[in-house]
């Protein structure tokens, strides 16, 4: 088997379209994969002066390793994947691994695992079941979790496995998810389990940083037919290769926090990465509505690419940028002209009322999502709050 240490640079200023260098040798030796080390602005650094408020702190990612299943494709790293695999099936069939590291909690194992349960159309569970069905399994060394949800794709409602692993070590939330065909992940389950007995975790390396813990989870690997969900890139953040800096919000000089007039019920959060602020609007038993509030700098990385990233959180196919102006709706956001998409999936499990707006120089993404019964019972109290002037 083949050995492969990858060391991966993510930090919360920017997203990185990273040129990875290849060093392969004779058979037996070790292939090693570094993420450029380019310093980021003094601002950006962690802890640095001048950090903009909503910018994610930076914690030392470990490097990792691991021994390759015989069969299992390499892929290229991207974004917050420190692995990325494709497996084949004899009939067609597809499936693919991806290894994501946050720093802290990465979310909450129940919130990621019922997110996960909704990307093969299975309904939400509690942490009583979440206990319940978890397995054990051995990662590097360590016990983990392991989740095996067998379902249906959201899109095409063909049959559809998730096998996903979580270790929790040294400050780091690991996720290892296999999704793919019902059949073939079923049969590739022996192999990802050893593959997580093979895991090696060494050092942090010099100039390697990842996202520290926030509310959101981790990246979305791609549900089977629909790649329009493999950006698993936090809310509002924009695609590899633009900018995503984020802008200081404005504060009111007294306390130096925003003020919110908040809709009857709704409820002040801690606000993940790049988000500005977070609201639980609606909950019922295991379900519930949040609203979100990011500012990126520029174009946020385009109208377009969100909607359509959007569109593969809740199951849609992507669309062009003619049907997107003919399906968006003209509001009013802050005072200022903006538009509104309106998202529900074919399995009736999620809905986005999103809200884009322009303004000076940076975009406000405005988010309302949840179960849709939820969503559906918010929605005029989110556009009025997004229409109110801050």
């Amino acid at each position: 088997m083949i050995l492969l240490r990858f060391q991966k640079r993510v930090t919360g200023a920017a997203t990185l379209a990273a040129l990875f260098v290849l060093v392969a040798c004779d058979r037996g030796q070790v292939r090693t994969y570094t993420a450029p080390k380019d310093s980021p602005p003094a601002a950006d650094r962690p802890g640095g002066a001048g950090r903009g408020i909503g910018q994610a702190p930076e914690v030392a990612t470990p490097s990792v390793s691991w021994k390759l299943p015989a069969g299992w494709q390499e892929l290229p790293a991207s974004q917050m994947r420190v692995g990325h695999f494709a497996i084949h099936g004899p009939e067609g069939q597809k499936a693919q691994l991806t290894i994501i590291p946050l720093g802290g909690t990465g979310g909450g194992d129940l919130e990621n695992v019922n997110r996960w349960r909704g990307q093969v159309s299975l309904g939400r569970i509690d942490e009583a079941e979440l206990n319940r069905i978890a397995e054990k399994v051995a990662i590097g060394g360590a016990e983990g979790r392991l989740f095996d949800f067998a379902g249906k794709t959201p899109d095409e409602d063909k049959p559809a496995r998730m096998i996903a692993a979580i270790l929790h070590r040294e400050g780091t939330a690991w996720f290892f998810k296999l999704l793919g065909d019902d059949k073939l992940v079923a049969e590739q389950k022996p192999a990802m389990i050893e593959f997580l007995k093979s895991i090696t975790f060494g050092a942090p390396s010099a100039g390697t940083a990842m996202l520290a813990d926030s509310s959101l989870p981790d990246g979305h690997p791609p549900v089977p037919g629909n790649p329009s969900a493999a950006a698993g890139l936090p809310e509002g953040h924009p695609p590899v290769g633009a900018s995503s800096t984020p802008a200081a919000p404005a504060a009111t000089p007294a306390t130096g926090k925003s003020e919110w007039k908040l809709p009857a019920g709704w409820k002040e959060l801690a606000p993940g990465t790049f988000q500005r602020a977070r609201f639980l609007a609606a909950e019922s038993g295991n379900d519930k509505a949040e609203a979100t509030i990011s500012i990126l700098a520029g174009t946020g990385g385009g109208d377009l690419a969100n909607v359509n990233r959007w569109r593969g959180q809740v199951g849609l196919a992507p669309i062009t940028e003619a049907e997107l102006n003919a399906t968006a709706t003209a509001v009013e956001a802050d005072g200022r002209p903006a538009r509104l998409v309106d998202l529900t999936g074919p399995n009736g499990q999620q809905r986005i009322v999103a809200v884009i707006a322009a303004r000076d120089g940076e975009t406000v993404f405005y988010r309302l999502s949840g179960r849709p019964e939820l969503v559906a019972a918010q929605k005029d109290a989110f556009l009025a709050f997004v229409k109110s002037p801050r």
